[in-house]
Protein backbone atom coordinates (compact mmCIF):
# COMPACT_ATOMS: atom_id res chain seq x y z
CA UNK A 1 0.00 0.00 0.00
CA UNK A 2 1.54 3.80 -1.13
CA UNK A 3 1.92 5.79 2.27
CA UNK A 4 0.77 9.42 1.60
CA UNK A 5 4.78 10.42 1.43
CA UNK A 6 4.98 8.47 -1.36
CA UNK A 7 1.68 9.59 -2.71
CA UNK A 8 2.51 13.07 -2.63
CA UNK A 9 6.52 12.96 -3.63
CA UNK A 10 4.52 10.76 -6.89
CA UNK A 11 2.20 14.16 -6.93
CA UNK A 12 3.79 16.97 -6.13
CA UNK A 13 4.28 18.86 -9.38
CA UNK A 14 0.24 18.59 -9.84
CA UNK A 15 0.10 19.58 -6.49
CA UNK A 16 1.97 22.19 -6.37
CA UNK A 17 0.57 23.58 -9.84
CA UNK A 18 -2.84 23.48 -8.04
CA UNK A 19 -1.55 25.41 -4.33
CA UNK A 20 -0.19 28.18 -7.28
CA UNK A 21 -3.60 28.12 -9.27
CA UNK A 22 -5.47 28.46 -5.77
CA UNK A 23 -3.47 31.10 -4.11
CA UNK A 24 -3.24 32.81 -7.20
CA UNK A 25 -7.13 33.18 -7.53
CA UNK A 26 -7.51 33.82 -3.41
CA UNK A 27 -5.22 36.80 -3.96
CA UNK A 28 -7.03 37.92 -7.41
CA UNK A 29 -10.05 37.39 -4.81
CA UNK A 30 -8.66 39.29 -2.27
CA UNK A 31 -7.52 42.53 -4.62
CA UNK A 32 -10.90 42.64 -6.24
CA UNK A 33 -12.43 42.95 -3.27
CA UNK A 34 -10.42 45.76 -1.69
CA UNK A 35 -11.27 47.42 -5.29
CA UNK A 36 -14.78 47.35 -4.71
CA UNK A 37 -14.34 48.39 -1.20
CA UNK A 38 -12.34 51.09 -2.03
CA UNK A 39 -14.92 52.00 -4.57
CA UNK A 40 -18.04 51.89 -2.18
CA UNK A 41 -16.31 53.74 0.10
CA UNK A 42 -15.19 56.56 -2.50
CA UNK A 43 -18.94 56.70 -3.75
CA UNK A 44 -19.93 56.51 -0.23
CA UNK A 45 -17.62 59.62 0.06
CA UNK A 46 -19.13 61.56 -2.45
CA UNK A 47 -22.60 61.01 -1.45
CA UNK A 48 -21.72 62.31 1.59
CA UNK A 49 -20.25 65.59 0.52
CA UNK A 50 -23.52 66.06 -1.95
CA UNK A 51 -25.76 65.16 0.71
CA UNK A 52 -23.72 67.64 3.19
CA UNK A 53 -23.36 70.58 0.52
CA UNK A 54 -27.62 70.02 -0.20
CA UNK A 55 -28.21 69.88 3.89
CA UNK A 56 -25.55 73.26 3.70
CA UNK A 57 -27.05 75.05 0.97
CA UNK A 58 -30.54 74.27 3.28
CA UNK A 59 -29.62 75.72 6.33
CA UNK A 60 -28.01 78.42 4.74
CA UNK A 61 -31.53 79.15 3.26
CA UNK A 62 -32.88 78.85 6.25
CA UNK A 63 -31.24 80.94 8.19
CA UNK A 64 -31.77 83.63 5.62
CA UNK A 65 -35.53 83.10 6.08
CA UNK A 66 -34.68 83.20 9.43
CA UNK A 67 -32.89 86.28 9.11
CA UNK A 68 -35.27 88.41 6.67
CA UNK A 69 -38.24 87.16 9.65
CA UNK A 70 -36.83 88.39 12.41
CA UNK A 71 -35.51 91.79 10.70
CA UNK A 72 -39.85 92.19 9.43
CA UNK A 73 -40.49 91.51 13.04
CA UNK A 74 -38.67 94.02 14.49
CA UNK A 75 -39.86 96.33 11.41
CA UNK A 76 -43.41 95.84 11.93
CA UNK A 77 -42.82 96.12 15.89
CA UNK A 78 -41.72 99.77 15.14
CA UNK A 79 -44.39 100.72 12.59
CA UNK A 80 -47.23 99.16 13.67
CA UNK A 81 -48.14 98.80 17.63
CA UNK A 82 -45.27 101.72 18.45
CA UNK A 83 -46.66 104.06 17.19
CA UNK A 84 -50.40 104.38 18.89
CA UNK A 85 -48.89 103.55 22.18
CA UNK A 86 -46.29 106.44 22.13
CA UNK A 87 -49.01 108.75 21.53
CA UNK A 88 -51.17 107.60 24.31
CA UNK A 89 -47.99 107.50 26.26
CA UNK A 90 -47.88 111.26 25.19
CA UNK A 91 -51.66 111.67 25.74
CA UNK A 92 -51.48 110.65 29.31
CA UNK A 93 -48.28 111.82 30.39
CA UNK A 94 -49.09 115.09 29.41
CA UNK A 95 -52.63 115.09 31.33
CA UNK A 96 -51.13 113.19 34.42
CA UNK A 97 -48.47 115.93 34.91
CA UNK A 98 -50.35 118.95 33.37
CA UNK A 99 -48.58 122.00 33.39
CA UNK A 100 -50.62 124.53 32.07
CA UNK A 101 -52.74 125.79 35.31
CA UNK A 102 -49.92 126.19 36.97
CA UNK A 103 -47.98 128.25 34.02
CA UNK A 104 -51.26 129.84 34.13
CA UNK A 105 -51.06 131.35 37.68
CA UNK A 106 -47.45 132.19 37.08
CA UNK A 107 -48.53 134.13 33.64
CA UNK A 108 -51.18 135.98 35.90
CA UNK A 109 -49.27 136.44 38.96
CA UNK A 110 -46.88 138.54 36.78
CA UNK A 111 -49.28 140.83 35.41
CA UNK A 112 -51.17 141.73 38.62
CA UNK A 113 -49.32 140.17 41.74
CA UNK A 114 -51.66 137.92 42.80
CA UNK A 115 -49.77 135.44 44.33
CA UNK A 116 -49.00 136.12 48.00
CA UNK A 117 -45.04 135.51 48.55
CA UNK A 118 -45.59 131.95 49.64
CA UNK A 119 -47.96 130.64 47.20
CA UNK A 120 -45.54 131.80 44.43
CA UNK A 121 -42.76 130.10 46.15
CA UNK A 122 -44.92 126.69 46.12
CA UNK A 123 -46.33 127.35 42.80
CA UNK A 124 -42.62 127.67 41.25
CA UNK A 125 -41.89 124.27 43.23
CA UNK A 126 -44.85 122.45 42.25
CA UNK A 127 -43.68 123.54 38.35
CA UNK A 128 -39.90 122.69 39.41
CA UNK A 129 -41.14 119.29 40.16
CA UNK A 130 -43.72 118.32 37.29
CA UNK A 131 -41.56 119.73 34.42
CA UNK A 132 -38.65 117.37 35.54
CA UNK A 133 -40.93 114.15 36.51
CA UNK A 134 -42.81 114.62 33.39
CA UNK A 135 -39.37 114.57 31.53
CA UNK A 136 -38.29 111.56 33.08
CA UNK A 137 -41.60 109.78 33.11
CA UNK A 138 -41.40 110.23 29.19
CA UNK A 139 -37.40 109.13 28.87
CA UNK A 140 -38.36 106.01 31.00
CA UNK A 141 -41.80 105.52 29.15
CA UNK A 142 -40.22 105.63 26.04
CA UNK A 143 -37.08 103.24 26.53
CA UNK A 144 -39.36 100.95 27.76
CA UNK A 145 -41.94 100.70 25.46
CA UNK A 146 -39.87 100.22 22.50
CA UNK A 147 -38.05 97.36 24.01
CA UNK A 148 -41.47 95.86 25.77
CA UNK A 149 -42.94 95.73 22.19
CA UNK A 150 -39.41 94.34 20.56
CA UNK A 151 -39.83 91.60 23.25
CA UNK A 152 -43.39 90.99 22.58
CA UNK A 153 -43.31 90.65 18.83
CA UNK A 154 -39.88 88.23 19.13
CA UNK A 155 -42.22 86.14 21.73
CA UNK A 156 -45.36 86.17 19.10
CA UNK A 157 -43.02 85.81 16.63
CA UNK A 158 -41.22 82.62 17.75
CA UNK A 159 -44.66 80.58 19.08
CA UNK A 160 -45.49 81.69 15.45
CA UNK A 161 -42.60 79.91 13.94
CA UNK A 162 -43.16 76.62 16.24
CA UNK A 163 -47.46 76.64 14.79
CA UNK A 164 -46.05 76.52 11.49
CA UNK A 165 -42.24 74.95 11.74
CA UNK A 166 -41.08 71.06 10.36
CA UNK A 167 -44.31 67.92 9.39
CA UNK A 168 -47.42 70.32 9.86
CA UNK A 169 -48.62 66.29 9.45
CA UNK A 170 -48.36 65.56 13.21
CA UNK A 171 -51.51 66.00 15.06
CA UNK A 172 -49.45 67.35 18.34
CA UNK A 173 -48.47 70.40 15.91
CA UNK A 174 -51.53 70.88 14.35
CA UNK A 175 -53.17 71.61 17.65
CA UNK A 176 -50.81 74.00 19.26
CA UNK A 177 -50.78 75.67 16.06
CA UNK A 178 -54.60 75.77 16.69
CA UNK A 179 -54.11 76.92 20.29
CA UNK A 180 -51.97 80.06 18.81
CA UNK A 181 -55.22 81.49 17.61
CA UNK A 182 -55.43 85.05 16.22
CA UNK A 183 -57.91 85.73 19.03
CA UNK A 184 -54.94 84.91 21.57
CA UNK A 185 -52.31 87.01 19.28
CA UNK A 186 -54.35 89.88 19.42
CA UNK A 187 -55.10 90.25 23.35
CA UNK A 188 -51.39 89.42 24.09
CA UNK A 189 -50.71 92.79 21.41
CA UNK A 190 -53.23 94.40 24.02
CA UNK A 191 -50.45 94.43 26.95
CA UNK A 192 -48.91 98.04 25.29
CA UNK A 193 -51.88 99.64 25.46
CA UNK A 194 -52.12 98.80 29.86
CA UNK A 195 -49.10 100.21 29.69
CA UNK A 196 -50.06 103.60 28.57
CA UNK A 197 -52.67 103.50 30.89
CA UNK A 198 -52.50 101.90 34.85
CA UNK A 199 -48.79 101.26 33.86
CA UNK A 200 -47.98 105.02 33.31
CA UNK A 201 -50.13 105.86 36.77
CA UNK A 202 -47.70 104.33 38.95
CA UNK A 203 -44.38 105.43 37.09
CA UNK A 204 -46.04 108.60 37.59
CA UNK A 205 -45.97 108.61 40.81
CA UNK A 206 -42.58 106.49 41.44
CA UNK A 207 -40.80 109.56 39.47
CA UNK A 208 -42.57 111.94 41.40
CA UNK A 209 -41.07 110.44 44.32
CA UNK A 210 -38.01 110.07 43.16
CA UNK A 211 -37.54 114.04 41.81
CA UNK A 212 -38.72 115.52 44.94
CA UNK A 213 -35.69 113.25 47.17
CA UNK A 214 -34.01 114.69 44.56
CA UNK A 215 -34.76 118.49 43.95
CA UNK A 216 -36.64 119.30 46.60
CA UNK A 217 -33.58 121.20 48.31
CA UNK A 218 -32.74 123.24 45.15
CA UNK A 219 -33.63 126.47 44.58
CA UNK A 220 -35.23 128.14 41.74
CA UNK A 221 -31.85 130.37 41.42
CA UNK A 222 -29.28 127.66 41.79
CA UNK A 223 -26.94 127.70 38.72
CA UNK A 224 -26.83 124.71 36.77
CA UNK A 225 -24.39 123.21 34.12
CA UNK A 226 -25.43 120.95 31.70
CA UNK A 227 -23.51 118.05 34.23
CA UNK A 228 -25.69 119.11 36.55
CA UNK A 229 -28.45 118.65 34.54
CA UNK A 230 -27.76 115.19 33.64
CA UNK A 231 -25.96 114.45 37.37
CA UNK A 232 -30.12 115.42 38.14
CA UNK A 233 -31.23 113.21 35.52
CA UNK A 234 -28.53 110.41 36.45
CA UNK A 235 -29.88 110.28 40.35
CA UNK A 236 -33.64 110.41 39.75
CA UNK A 237 -32.81 107.09 37.69
CA UNK A 238 -30.88 105.52 40.44
CA UNK A 239 -33.21 106.62 43.02
CA UNK A 240 -36.06 104.07 40.94
CA UNK A 241 -34.29 101.71 40.73
CA UNK A 242 -33.23 101.78 44.20
CA UNK A 243 -36.71 102.40 45.56
CA UNK A 244 -37.50 99.18 43.55
CA UNK A 245 -40.33 99.79 41.96
CA UNK A 246 -42.58 97.00 40.71
CA UNK A 247 -44.50 99.30 37.71
CA UNK A 248 -42.72 97.37 35.39
CA UNK A 249 -43.90 93.90 36.16
CA UNK A 250 -47.54 95.06 36.00
CA UNK A 251 -47.29 96.38 31.96
CA UNK A 252 -47.93 92.61 31.93
CA UNK A 253 -51.63 91.67 32.16
CA UNK A 254 -51.68 88.71 34.91
CA UNK A 255 -55.00 87.70 34.40
CA UNK A 256 -56.35 87.82 30.79
CA UNK A 257 -60.16 86.48 30.40
CA UNK A 258 -59.91 85.49 27.08
CA UNK A 259 -62.74 86.01 25.02
CA UNK A 260 -64.51 83.38 23.19
CA UNK A 261 -63.34 82.36 19.81
CA UNK A 262 -64.38 79.74 17.66
CA UNK A 263 -61.14 78.19 16.83
CA UNK A 264 -60.35 77.24 20.49
CA UNK A 265 -61.59 77.05 23.53
CA UNK A 266 -61.45 78.64 26.46
CA UNK A 267 -58.98 76.82 28.17
CA UNK A 268 -56.63 76.44 25.73
CA UNK A 269 -56.96 80.19 24.90
CA UNK A 270 -56.29 80.84 28.79
CA UNK A 271 -53.34 78.90 28.58
CA UNK A 272 -51.18 79.58 25.78
CA UNK A 273 -51.94 83.64 27.06
CA UNK A 274 -51.08 82.53 30.52
CA UNK A 275 -47.63 80.98 28.70
CA UNK A 276 -46.86 84.25 27.00
CA UNK A 277 -47.87 86.49 29.53
CA UNK A 278 -45.30 84.11 31.71
CA UNK A 279 -42.83 83.96 28.71
CA UNK A 280 -42.53 88.08 29.03
CA UNK A 281 -42.37 88.93 32.60
CA UNK A 282 -39.76 85.79 32.63
CA UNK A 283 -37.11 87.99 30.21
CA UNK A 284 -38.40 91.39 31.82
CA UNK A 285 -37.04 90.31 35.14
CA UNK A 286 -33.88 89.11 34.27
CA UNK A 287 -30.60 90.71 34.72
CA UNK A 288 -30.13 90.89 30.70
CA UNK A 289 -32.92 93.06 30.68
CA UNK A 290 -32.05 95.32 33.35
CA UNK A 291 -28.26 96.09 31.22
CA UNK A 292 -30.20 96.51 28.35
CA UNK A 293 -32.66 99.08 30.03
CA UNK A 294 -29.75 100.83 31.33
CA UNK A 295 -27.97 101.23 28.19
CA UNK A 296 -31.14 102.58 26.23
CA UNK A 297 -31.87 105.02 28.83
CA UNK A 298 -28.40 105.86 29.22
CA UNK A 299 -28.67 106.61 25.07
CA UNK A 300 -31.59 108.81 25.18
CA UNK A 301 -30.29 110.82 27.61
CA UNK A 302 -27.58 111.52 25.78
CA UNK A 303 -29.32 112.59 23.19
CA UNK A 304 -31.43 115.11 25.78
CA UNK A 305 -28.44 116.56 26.81
CA UNK A 306 -27.60 117.22 23.06
CA UNK A 307 -31.23 119.18 22.74
CA UNK A 308 -30.00 121.10 25.71
CA UNK A 309 -26.59 122.24 25.00
CA UNK A 310 -27.60 125.44 23.37
CA UNK A 311 -29.24 126.80 26.39
CA UNK A 312 -26.22 126.92 28.35
CA UNK A 313 -23.68 128.66 25.82
CA UNK A 314 -24.89 131.93 27.21
CA UNK A 315 -24.92 131.68 30.29
CA UNK A 316 -22.62 132.54 33.64
CA UNK A 317 -19.86 130.45 32.45
CA UNK A 318 -21.80 127.73 31.22
CA UNK A 319 -24.33 127.67 34.00
CA UNK A 320 -27.84 129.26 33.88
CA UNK A 321 -30.57 129.44 36.70
CA UNK A 322 -32.34 126.22 37.07
CA UNK A 323 -35.54 128.68 36.81
CA UNK A 324 -34.79 128.88 33.22
CA UNK A 325 -34.44 125.13 32.52
CA UNK A 326 -38.12 124.38 33.22
CA UNK A 327 -39.73 125.29 29.61
CA UNK A 328 -37.00 123.11 28.08
CA UNK A 329 -37.08 120.55 30.48
CA UNK A 330 -40.88 120.25 30.37
CA UNK A 331 -41.02 120.37 26.61
CA UNK A 332 -38.52 117.42 25.73
CA UNK A 333 -41.40 114.95 25.84
CA UNK A 334 -43.09 116.30 22.83
CA UNK A 335 -39.85 115.18 20.96
CA UNK A 336 -39.10 112.03 23.14
CA UNK A 337 -42.92 110.83 22.65
CA UNK A 338 -43.25 111.66 18.46
CA UNK A 339 -44.01 109.23 15.96
CA UNK A 340 -40.85 106.36 15.09
CA UNK A 341 -40.13 107.26 11.99
CA UNK A 342 -39.37 111.05 12.72
CA UNK A 343 -37.96 110.06 16.01
CA UNK A 344 -33.97 109.95 16.71
CA UNK A 345 -34.66 109.22 20.49
CA UNK A 346 -36.60 105.50 19.38
CA UNK A 347 -33.60 105.13 16.32
CA UNK A 348 -30.81 105.68 19.24
CA UNK A 349 -32.52 102.77 20.83
CA UNK A 350 -32.97 100.16 18.43
CA UNK A 351 -29.51 101.08 17.38
CA UNK A 352 -27.65 100.36 19.78
CA UNK A 353 -25.81 97.27 19.86
CA UNK A 354 -26.67 96.00 22.79
CA UNK A 355 -30.58 95.97 21.96
CA UNK A 356 -29.78 94.34 18.75
CA UNK A 357 -28.33 91.51 20.65
CA UNK A 358 -30.74 91.15 22.98
CA UNK A 359 -33.81 91.19 20.55
CA UNK A 360 -31.78 88.22 18.56
CA UNK A 361 -31.55 86.53 22.52
CA UNK A 362 -35.17 86.63 22.61
CA UNK A 363 -36.18 85.34 19.31
CA UNK A 364 -33.37 82.67 18.59
CA UNK A 365 -33.35 81.30 21.98
CA UNK A 366 -37.01 80.50 22.22
CA UNK A 367 -36.72 79.46 19.13
CA UNK A 368 -34.63 76.50 19.72
CA UNK A 369 -35.97 75.64 22.36
CA UNK A 370 -39.33 75.52 20.90
CA UNK A 371 -37.57 73.55 18.07
CA UNK A 372 -36.15 70.91 20.90
CA UNK A 373 -40.18 70.51 22.03
CA UNK A 374 -40.86 69.39 18.19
Amino acid sequence: MVSIRDWIKQHRRPLLVTMGIFGAGYVCYQTIKAYQMRVVIENQKEEYKARASVMRQAEQRIEAQLQVHFQNIQRISDTTTLPSILLRLKSQIFFLLDLSRLTEELEQDKENSRLGAQERIECWEKLKITSFSRATCCMFALTIAVLFVRVQFNILARHVYLATARDMSNAEKLDYRKELSKACQQKYLLCPEFLADKGVEILKGDVEAAVINMLGSKSMMDLCGLADLREIFTSICLNLEHSQVEWLASMVLRNAAPQDHPETSLEDEAGTLEQLFSETRDILKSQEFKEVLAASFETVLDGVMEEFEAIFEGGQGGRVPLAKLLPPVSGIGVLLLEQPDENRFVKSITNLEEVQSFCVSVYSASRAQQEADL
